[in-house]
């Protein structure tokens, strides 16, 4: 099994379940991270548990820290899998994506949020044709959540973000900029990440570490025909937040008054001609702008 040249060491890391059969090889590990997801972890599992597959794979858990029904929901899913607990003050996204890379026994890895769909039943079997012809790595389409809820800045965020396309796209470093390879549903080779594990940053591990990536010559690949659910319906505070700490990972505490500018005119526009009232385009458009603030 291949390893990476330094383990990541959780001081109160626990397993709370092991159920895989280990005579099995896998060809993928779905690598999942967690905390408080009982509302939406049900369907999560309901969209992998009814894959048709001919590729076998495993999963992978890692709790951070959860207060609510998480666990007891993992524990009586008809399902087998390892489940993987630590203390919420020893996350962070980088660290637990390289620690699930390291355990993981297939030579292709899926990360994927707790709170996302896998959309269709042969989500997996045409992932697993993909990488038989050759695809190392890349990234899914993202959709809006029905269950989760969403709002139209959510709508048209996605669609920009991971537009619609019949084939995929191919990135190389020369459009790194387009790049939107995202953790919440994204796959590599295992090798790819133990070369190279995530970096250790507040957030963006994701993107950073797929432009490292690029710049050694590897392509991304962007399925567009693999499409997922994920979106959250964030309040005005959670935007700022949300932007302010990538902006961090990404450009440190510099005032980036160019991106205030462009994000909350390009917000605001795009909203209020999708018809969203003044009120609320102003309000989003506020609310992410003010992430590139200090």
């Amino acid at each position: 099994m291949l390893t990476q040249k330094k383990n990541t060491i959780f001081n109160s890391l626990q397993i709370i379940k092991d159920s895989r059969n280990l005579d099995k090889v896998p060809f993928f590990s779905i690598l999942v991270r967690m905390k408080n997801e009982q509302k939406m972890l049900p369907y999560f599992l309901k969209s992998v548990m009814s894959q048709v597959t001919d590729y076998p794979y495993e999963i992978i858990f890692m709790d951070s820290g959860s207060q609510d029904e998480t666990i007891n929901i993992i524990n009586e899913c008809n399902s087998d899998y390892l489940l993987y607990s630590i203390n919420s003050d020893e996350f962070s996204f980088s660290k637990t994506c390289n620690f699930l890379v390291e355990k993981a026994r297939a030579p292709y890895c899926i990360l994927l949020s707790a709170h996302i769909e896998l959309i269709g039943n042969d989500f997996l079997q045409r992932l697993g044709d993909f990488i038989s012809n050759g695809l190392e790595c890349g990234y899914f389409r993202q959709l809006v959540n029905h269950n989760n809820g969403y709002s139209l800045y959510d709508v048209l965020s996605l669609n920009k973000s991971f537009p619609n396309g019949d084939g995929y796209k191919i990135f190389t470093i020369n459009d790194y900029k387009k790049l939107r390879f995202s953790n919440a549903g994204s796959f590599f080779k295992k090798e790819l990440a133990v070369d190279r594990p995530f970096p250790n940053v507040i957030a963006s591990e994701d993107y950073l570490w797929a432009v490292s990536r690029l710049k050694e010559g590897v392509n991304i690949y962007y399925l567009p025909m693999l499409e997922i659910a994920h979106s959250h319906n964030e309040s005005f505070e959670s935007i700022t937040k949300r932007v302010r700490i990538n902006k961090i990972a990404m450009f440190g505490d510099n005032i980036l008054f160019k991106k205030i500018v462009l994000n909350f005119f390009g917000i605001f526009l795009m909203l209020s001609a999708a018809g969203c009232s003044i009120r609320k385009a102003f309000g989003y458009a506020l609310a992410h702008a003010k992430g590139y603030w200090k």
